[in-house]
């Protein structure tokens, strides 16, 4: 019995640590994503991660390269589409030089 307890135990720790991490994530996506400065600093790195744009480049290093660039920009462009979508539509318009009203 104790060996499951304390199996059940960690097991709940883990968990409990798992969604802390999930919404420290989420928190901090969120608090980049708020102000203009973090949003022009996540477009840029989108932007150079190639998201954008083909990795091809008829070169097979150069683009495994490329990939590699627009691997991360995917990943980060997921946890800015899973955590803060609205935001993203906001640093679209901002990147594109239009006005965004409060």
């Amino acid at each position: 019995m104790t060996v499951e307890r304390d199996t059940a135990a960690k097991r709940a720790s883990a968990d409990h640590a798992k969604l802390l991490a999930q919404q420290q994530e989420e928190d901090d996506v969120r608090w980049l994503l708020g102000d203009p400065r973090g949003r022009r600093l996540v477009w840029g790195w989108l932007s150079d991660g190639g998201i954008f744009r083909s990795t091809y480049t008829g070169e097979a290093l150069s683009a495994a390269f490329n990939e590699g660039q627009r691997n991360a920009a995917i990943k980060l462009h997921a946890q800015v589409m899973h955590h803060a979508p609205e935001q993203f539509i906001r640093m679209l318009v901002e990147a594109q030089g239009a006005k965004v009203t409060e």
